[in-house]
């Protein structure tokens, strides 16, 4: 299972790279950080990803915010 999510997180970041400014990739990435025990680094990209598009779309990232319990400041 964890191979499993070693090659998702290698996929979120090739779909960054394709399309920096799409906040759906940052979003995932910052929820799979989160399940992989890397809070710091989920809160990071689910603020970016919120930062890139804050509408309706944005749950999941609005989601590791909460769970990830984000400070507000970088």
């Amino acid at each position: 299972q964890l191979g499993n999510r070693l090659g998702a997180l290698a996929h979120m970041h090739r779909a960054i790279k394709l399309a920096p400014d799409d906040a759906e990739p940052r979003a995932r990435l910052g929820a799979l950080l989160l399940r992989l025990g890397q809070p710091a680094e989920a809160c990071r990209q689910a603020k970016k990803a919120l930062a890139l598009d804050a509408g309706p779309r944005s749950s999941s990232a609005r989601a590791v915010v909460a769970h990830a319990k984000c400070k507000e400041t970088p």
